[in-house]
């Protein structure tokens, strides 16, 4: 793919392969987004608008003619870099076993960071609403660690939307540690009997609480044109400038199917 210019690395794919192995880390610990809704694509570079149904009527007309526009989600894009020093490059081709992974590490955790954060809040100035921005369902009071009965009510509620499981359970990382930092196997095991089976998840950028959704399918979708691709910049005097970038836009089918806890 040309946008990413990886042909103009100064090194080979034993690199590109152990750059991506360290991300692959980061993103399947840290991607709470894929792990609440569907991923539909990769829809290719051109992917720049994805039509949701509706038409604006305009007061202009034509000779007569009435004039719509056709309602759109707008596709973003999605870059951060890094540099990786020329001596890690070195080691990679040596065959080291070990190498300063940190600038990839902190580069993947905020792309990571970046993607949730759109799929839970939206992104406002382009039309685009999140799973928290869009929800309809009144949020449920969680009292003090006991978490159990919050879990069982927001459940009620879902299905009483018709809204069925399996759910998942996203939590701030903060309440995350506190309830789980025991290992309490009563307590994993109810949980996984509320969610139907579904599955409780660290979500580092959830802003409040927790948020229970369903698992369901065809809820929550991430439409995506270029999936999370890593990429060639430039060489500079500390190493090599590479780049993560993906493109997509974010579209809530049923708001529904979420609801919030609150502690």
């Amino acid at each position: 793919m040309s946008i990413l210019k990886r042909q103009l690395a100064p090194f080979g794919e034993k690199v590109w392969k152990a750059i991506e192995g360290e991300a692959k880390k980061v993103f399947k610990r840290r991607l709470t987004s894929r792990k609440i809704a569907d991923y539909i694509g990769p829809k290719g570079l051109d992917f720049a608008a994805e039509g949701v149904g509706k038409v604006i009527a305009l007061k202009e007309k034509l000779g007569g003619v009435s004039i719509g526009v056709r309602e759109a989600l707008k596709v973003l894009e999605l870059k951060t870099h890094f540099v990786l020093k020329r001596e890690e490059i070195d080691l990679i081709e040596r065959d080291a076993k070990t190498f300063d992974d940190a600038a990839i590490v902190e580069a993947a955790r905020a792309f990571s960071d970046a993607e949730n954060a759109i799929v839970f809040d939206g992104f406002k100035t382009e039309g685009i609403d999140g799973v928290v921005s869009s929800l309809t369902q009144k949020p449920v009071k969680t009292h003090g660690d006991d978490i159990l009965p919050a879990v069982a009510e927001a459940v009620r509620a879902l299905r009483d939307e018709g809204v069925q499981g399996p759910y998942a359970l996203a939590v701030q990382p903060q309440y995350y540690s506190k309830l789980f930092s025991a290992n309490d196997y009563p307590l994993t095991k109810k949980l996984s009997e509320l969610l139907n089976g579904g599955k409780t998840i660290n979500a580092p950028t959830l802003k409040e609480g927790a948020l229970l959704v369903s698992l369901r399918g065809g809820d929550y979708e991430i439409l995506g044109g270029i999936d999370i691709s890593l990429g060639f910049e430039k060489e500079t005097s500390a190493g090599v400038e590479l780049f993560f970038f993906e493109t997509f836009t974010f579209r809530v089918n049923t708001p529904e199917a979420a609801v919030a806890l609150q502690w």
